[in-house]
């Protein structure tokens, strides 16, 4: 039974009853709607539905057979959300199937240099601890097994920059990258072959994500229902219906994305998109020294 922190919520899912391998499935749904005042510091604003995301979104993973464990508002702290992470990415094997989703503020920044410049997420002590850049969240995502299939649902302001650039520039082996940018009518994927990450993106690196509502995300709630009506459905399927969703309810000012390898495109969406018998390639072990692996002690439950 997979353990969580007293800070987090566990909802176990009924028993699987699908063939095959019996392959395991985690996810972690952050959702920060309340961040707190800091005094002499600029406040960020409430983000109402921020929290309610992760509510929506885990009967439908659960239905697919994961186990979610939830952080939400103050237990969504920096600290906090890096031990889930790392709890959840080295606890996997090959052919296991983990999702992140986080739902708060994000925010772009280009500066003078790339000191200045990043692409960030908000946890609820943004203020006090720092938010959580791109490549440090995707290092954290690094998982030790490369044939383990993650996807990453951001419905967040700037998504798509947050989603795009730690790939490009922390996975020095990858292919150039090929794609172009979604619309609602037309295809919403960018493929990269990377590792097996899949990142769904609630709009445009230049865009904020609706939240207009406050009852929840616009983006999550689209994808939430979408996975209601299509029960079994390829990846790509699933992110033009969320597409046309978030359009018919915002018009065009948001733009969902979807990104990842081509493996994953047509594959059923949070499913193992990989064949777990693939070889381990010798380019992620030497990536994964240069990144850096942290002791596996540190992250025992």
């Amino acid at each position: 039974m997979p353990k969580c922190s007293p800070n987090s919520l566990l909802l176990l899912p009924p028993r699987a009853t699908a063939r095959g391998p019996r392959f395991q499935k985690r996810a972690l749904l952050v959702g920060v709607a309340q961040y707190p005042v800091v005094p002499m510091v600029p406040p960020l604003p409430p983000l109402p539905g921020a929290d309610r995301n992760p509510w929506l979104l885990a009967p439908e993973l659960a239905r697919r057979g994961f186990a979610c464990e939830l952080l939400l508002n103050e237990h969504a702290t920096r600290d906090e959300i890096r031990r889930a992470i790392r709890t959840l990415v080295m606890q996997a094997r090959a052919g296991d199937v983990c999702v992140l989703a986080f739902s708060g503020h994000g925010f772009s920044l280009v500066g003078a240099g790339e000191a200045e410049s990043g692409d960030f997420l908000y946890p609820y002590d943004a203020q006090t601890a720092g938010p959580i850049r791109s490549d440090e969240l995707l290092r954290w995502l690094l998982p030790n097994e490369s044939r383990v299939s993650l996807y990453c649902v951001l419905d967040a302001c700037h998504a798509g920059a947050i989603a795009s650039r730690p790939l490009t520039r922390l996975l020095r082996w990858s292919r150039s990258w090929r794609g172009h940018r979604a619309e609602p009518d037309a295809d919403t994927v960018l493929p990269d072959n990377t590792l097996n990450h899949v990142v769904l993106s609630a709009c445009r690196d230049d865009e904020r994500a609706d939240y207009s509502s406050r009852t929840a995300g616009t983006f999550t709630q689209a994808l939430v229902n979408v996975l209601a009506g299509q029960r079994e459905a390829a990846t790509r399927d699933v992110m033009l219906a969320t597409a046309a969703e978030c359009a018919r309810r915002l018009g065009t000012s948001q733009h969902p994305l979807l990104r990842g390898p081509r493996s994953a495109l047509d594959a059923e969406i949070f499913t193992s998109f990989r064949r777990p018998v693939a070889p381990v390639p010798a380019v992620f072990a030497a990536h994964r020294r240069l990144v850096g692996r942290e002791p596996s002690e540190a992250f025992q439950t």
